[in-house]
């Protein structure tokens, strides 16, 4: 077998980072999907904290406070995609 020479190294070389910088530009979940798992994850978050706070509040306090939390995961997931947006372009 024939050794590989310098030039055919670089060429592969650059070839494999093309292909790391194009897999690291895609995403890792469709968008679909994470606003599913988000809805899920906040209406999860909104009753579990408003069943802890049930029984030392007012009900509609401890709903209002329930809303609250779930509303801080959209705040995160769309802050989140507002840096990434600004970062990247």
């Amino acid at each position: 077998m024939a050794k590989k020479t310098e030039k055919q190294k670089k060429a592969a070389d650059r070839q494999m980072e093309a292909e790391i910088r194009q897999a690291m530009n895609q995403p890792w979940i469709q968008m679909k999907t994470a606003l599913v798992v988000i809805t899920i994850t906040s209406l999860a978050m909104a009753g579990f904290t408003a069943w802890q706070y049930w029984y030392s509040l007012v009900w509609w306090k401890a709903i209002g406070l329930g809303l609250i939390f779930g509303a801080a995961i959209w705040g995160i997931f769309f802050g989140m995609m507002w840096i990434n947006r600004t970062i990247r372009r």
